[in-house]
């Protein structure tokens, strides 16, 4: 105090008499309170997602006891063939290793480490292996549901903030894939991150890079749990660099390279690790042939457990012609020349077929069993986005460029699900992201939407 008096040429009469100049003294600048206001917006800030995350929790498990039995299988046959027998081969010392005893590349090695750690805890603990899984679960769509609310605070109001981590929690496909275990969720957490710190580096002031850098570095991650994110990287990458105009050139360089060199780095060890073991380049896993093989033929090759779904006549000639090859298609080479003669010989059945897999990437099951039911759901969600995403459009600024970006990725996604298998659970990430977009369908009430600068 006498410090900041005599700073002040104020001796004790005037300051016990003058009100003003003591108020001026308190906000001098000489008083630093920032890191107490930082750490104290922290904490008020930690109930908002903690909230959002019990809340996320105890909806899934109330919603596991009304999901009918009959639409949710016991177990998945990639966890029951692939992922339990390589995570639980490693986690015994013998090596991450297939049936046969060959290096496991089928999948990444991102969710056989999930489930050899879910393994060994549920030894640890003496409890049903299956129980720890649904556990984990629980904790990876509560992250999920936290990181998407703050997503969308950075474009939104608390309220619409709330509202979209609401229709994200109550997403019957989010709700189905807590029951099983699948590889998405662990997938999603990673996800909604990347993207959202993806987002973040677009607005960053000033010359910090780590937000691009830790956006790579998170969608490396991804990549290592789904291989559908393959491109995720180079496509934040490109939107990092083509959204931030106004930014000089070599800053959005600097961005761009700055997201890759993290995406490298977390993938660049399995590939070394791979080729290493192998003798052969592998992208990811091995699995793109068979889901590419398989997203031809998917009418024909009812792999036994398939109910058998509608298709046109001359598209399941073609499918049929395809399944007669399916030995001999053991490449990428050899699956585009069978693609090619058959467009040569009935391009428009193979025109119909992959019109029908535009489509159908929105409601095909892998067991083709309630695609009806499937397609309604995904159209109550869909309408409000297509009408959230126009009108963000129609409002320009930032709602235009959150429209642009998260179409951009939900693209990259679409276009990969139609290359592949074709399911609906592969668009359920992006699906999560397109919520972000629904309150911008309600731009009549403006009263209800708070500007949040620039940020």
């Amino acid at each position: 105090g006498s410090a900041l008096m005599e700073k002040n040429c104020l001796d004790e009469q005037s300051l016990l008499g003058n009100k003003t100049a003591f108020v001026k003294i308190l906000r001098l600048k000489d008083i630093d309170l920032k890191p107490w206001n930082t750490f104290k917006q922290f904490i008020l800030h930690i109930p908002i997602p903690a909230g959002i995350f019990t809340g996320a929790v105890v909806f899934i498990l109330a919603s596991w006891q009304l999901i009918p039995e009959s639409i949710v299988p016991a177990t998945s046959s990639d966890f029951a063939h692939g992922y339990l027998p390589a995570a639980t081969r490693w986690i015994d010392g013998k090596g991450y290793v297939d049936n046969s005893g060959s290096f496991f590349t089928a999948k990444p090695p991102g969710y056989p480490m999930v489930v050899a750690f879910a393994v060994a805890l549920s030894r640890f603990m003496d409890q049903p292996l299956q129980r720890v899984i649904l556990g984990l679960n629980l904790v990876f769509a509560g992250l999920a549901t936290v990181v998407l609310f703050l997503f969308a605070q950075r474009i939104w109001s608390l309220r619409w903030s709330l509202l979209v981590a609401l229709a994200w929690i109550v997403f019957p496909f989010h709700l189905w894939l807590t029951r099983l275990p699948l590889s998405e969720l662990p997938f999603l957490p990673l996800f909604f991150a990347a993207v959202y710190l993806g987002w973040r580096a677009i607005y960053h002031t000033g010359s910090c890079v780590w937000p691009a850098f830790g956006s790579g570095v998170l969608a490396g991650m991804a990549m290592l749990v789904r291989p559908i994110a393959l491109g995720l990287g180079v496509v934040l990458a490109a939107l990092l660099y083509f959204m931030t105009p106004s930014a000089p050139a070599a800053r959005r360089r600097r961005l761009a390279w700055m997201l890759l060199a993290g995406n490298l780095l977390v993938v660049l060890p399995w590939e070394m690790i791979a080729y290493q073991r192998t003798g052969r380049v592998v992208v990811l896993s091995d699995g793109g042939i068979l889901s590419l093989r398989d997203g031809l033929t998917f009418g024909t090759n009812l792999k036994g457990f398939r109910q058998g779904t509608w298709v046109p006549e001359d598209v399941r000639e073609v499918m049929a012609n395809l399944t007669a090859k399916y030995p001999q298609l053991q490449s990428y080479s050899t699956i585009v020349a069978a693609v090619l003669n058959e467009l040569k010989e009935r391009p428009v059945a193979v025109i119909k077929l992959f019109l029908l897999k535009v489509i159908r990437s929105w409601y095909g099951t892998d067991s083709q069993r309630h695609e009806g039911l499937a397609l309604m759901l995904q159209t109550v969600y869909l309408l409000p986005v297509i009408v959230g995403s126009v009108a963000a459009m129609r409002r320009g600024g930032r709602y235009r460029r959150a429209a642009l970006f998260i179409w951009a990725i939900a693209g990259y996604f679409w276009i990969i699900n139609v290359c592949s298998t074709t399911l609906v659970r592969y668009m359920v990430p992006v699906t999560g992201l397109l919520c972000i977009l629904i309150p911008a369908g309600l731009e009549g009430r403006r009263w209800l939407l708070t500007a949040r600068g620039t940020q």
